[in-house]
């Protein structure tokens, strides 16, 4: 029998995620290590909603350093934007590869 090799965990129950009060998630932390438990990769997403609940953005920053040292996003971060039309329908999307 070969012995798997863990090389993710996520914790969504404890402090690394966020909820409202709603129970929207609004934020979550998600840590990898490699087999002999070293840290090797951090990401944050964030969630905006409007007042009546839809997702309007959604933010993902690799390295959970904004835009790091050098002042430039790294290749995974994004910054992603929704709107809605009166009757609630998606209008559009717009994907920004920068994280703002």
């Amino acid at each position: 029998m070969v012995e798997a090799t863990l090389v993710a965990t996520y914790d969504y129950n404890g402090p690394p995620m966020a909820l409202s009060a709603t129970g929207r998630r609004e934020g979550v932390m998600e840590k990898r290590f490699d087999s002999a438990g070293a840290l090797f990769s951090t990401t944050k997403t964030d969630w905006g909603y409007d007042d009546l609940g839809r997702l309007t953005s959604e933010a993902r920053d690799e390295g959970n350093d904004g835009l790091g040292a050098d002042l430039l996003p790294d290749a995974g971060d994004y910054k992603h934007t929704y709107a809605y039309d009166l009757a609630g329908k998606e209008s559009y999307v717009l994907i920004g590869a920068l994280f703002i």
